[in-house]
């Protein structure tokens, strides 16, 4: 049974924000950010019928914090693995979350899911020299969350930012070649044409959007529709690796 989710993100739009301004937040001091609610959605789509209607306990670590962790973390990585070595910043704060679980929560951890929220990011350049870069981050991130062993983590790495997500289920033809927006959309926000934020801004007719009018429309998505997209694909996929780890067993 999943009963507790984790989570650290860049920021309110992404998985939401402390309200109290602490390092960690639990339950209403937690205010819950569009890409969270989009792990509850999907994970509503997975779990089981006897898990359904579950009320989740709430936990966010704010990225600061984490990087402390990170720091004085002993947990040991992979240190051949190239794709790991180019991330390590990631695998590293991976490892962290999942200490920070099972220390925290001894006694519920094995019911538990943490999620690390990065975007992909990259300028044009940088993707063009490493075009696996949202690979090597999941990469980076699931094998923090091993070296620490920790089996219940999800790498929630959208490519190139979470707003692809949403921009394919607002734009013209909503969810239609929606893989397109991975590699036409830029990692860079000063890109005046490409930038996901802009793309986004002009598909829903607000350049000023906030965390909950990004809420509003992950209310509204459909997460069976967003498979087009390799990023999201890999996401449901651990997803449902951790519910199936967790209960035994996965709905439909």
């Amino acid at each position: 049974m999943i009963m507790h989710l984790i989570a650290t993100g860049e920021g309110p739009t992404d998985i939401g924000i402390s309200q109290n301004g602490l390092g960690v937040s639990n339950g209403e001091d937690f205010l819950q950010g569009p890409m969270y609610a989009l792990l509850i959605k999907l994970l509503e789509n997975c779990l089981p019928e006897w898990n359904q209607g579950q009320d989740f306990t709430h936990t966010f670590i704010y990225r600061k914090e984490l990087g402390q962790r990170a720091k004085a973390s002993k947990v040991r990585l992979p240190s051949k693995d190239k794709a790991v070595k180019g991330h390590l910043e990631h695998a590293k704060r991976a490892a962290a979350l999942a200490e920070f679980t099972k220390e925290n929560f001894p006694e519920t951890w094995a019911n538990s899911l943490s999620v690390y929220f990065h975007d992909c990011d990259g300028t044009r350049s940088e993707l063009d020299r490493e075009p696996e870069m949202q690979a090597n981050r999941v990469k980076a991130v699931l094998s923090g969350f091993k070296a620490a062993e920790y089996e219940h983590g999800v790498a929630m790495i959208p490519k190139p930012t979470s707003e692809s997500w949403i921009i394919c289920s607002v734009k013209e033809n909503p969810y239609c070649h929606c893989q397109n927006l991975e590699t036409d959309l830029s990692g860079n926000d000063r890109s005046a044409d490409r930038a996901p934020k802009v793309v986004l801004g002009n598909a829903i007719n607000n350049h000023d959007y906030c965390r909950e009018d990004l809420s509003t429309l992950i209310a509204a998505i459909d997460v069976d529709r967003l498979e087009d997209m390799p990023s999201f694909r890999q996401f449901k996929s651990n997803v449902i690796a951790v519910v199936e780890k967790a209960c035994g067993e996965v709905r439909n």
